[in-house]
């Protein structure tokens, strides 16, 4: 499985730079809706967290909105055993799915992610600034934290901040880069 190898490989790079670890306060991996889905994936990621080079409360897995959605009640089943061992779970591009706020409440998450398409364009677009404000509060009333993705400009990130948005990625602070290359960096 594909997924598995990514993980494989990331707990790699870790591994290969220890001093860097202690700096690394979260690390994100993206699982698909096929992963999810898997109950083979399941079984082969808790054998791999069991070796994790990290605490499993410093690791984040991503999923799409779209994809926990479409397998609800395995998705949830499966997200729910990761954060009982400590993981967080990201809702990642949350609102670009289009799906029912309502749907969610079956979910477990931790992170909402707003999607980067209406952060960009939040301050010329009232219907996109209205989107992010309406995930913000979705957020807030599940107890989750937010991150908005795609933050080019100090005006978007002021504007974050006063929505009490403390979490940010984006170019506005660094374009993405490979983990070997952020951890060799750092450590």
């Amino acid at each position: 499985n594909m997924q598995i190898a990514i993980v494989v490989m990331k707990f790699r790079e870790l591994r290969a730079h220890p001093a860097a670890i202690v700096r690394c306060e979260s690390i994100a991996i993206n699982l698909t809706g096929q992963s999810l889905s898997s109950d083979g994936f399941h079984s082969r990621l808790e054998n791999l967290l069991q070796r994790s080079p990290v605490a499993l409360s410093r690791l984040c897995f991503e999923i799409t909105e779209t994809a926990a959605i479409s397998n609800r009640e395995g998705a949830g089943r499966f997200l729910q055993a990761l954060r009982d061992k400590g993981c967080r779970i990201a809702i990642d591009d949350f609102g670009a799915g289009m799906q029912s706020f309502s749907r969610l409440r079956d979910l477990p998450f931790d992170i909402i992610k707003i999607d980067g398409s209406f952060v960009s364009n939040m301050l010329e677009d009232r219907r996109d600034f209205e989107v992010v404000q309406a995930s913000v509060a979705v957020a807030r009333a599940s107890g989750a934290e937010v991150v908005a993705e795609f933050v080019e400009n100090e005006a978007t990130a002021q504007r974050l901040r006063d929505m009490d948005v403390r979490w940010g990625q984006g170019y506005l602070y660094s374009r993405p880069r490979p983990l070997k290359e952020v951890l060799a960096a750092a450590g």
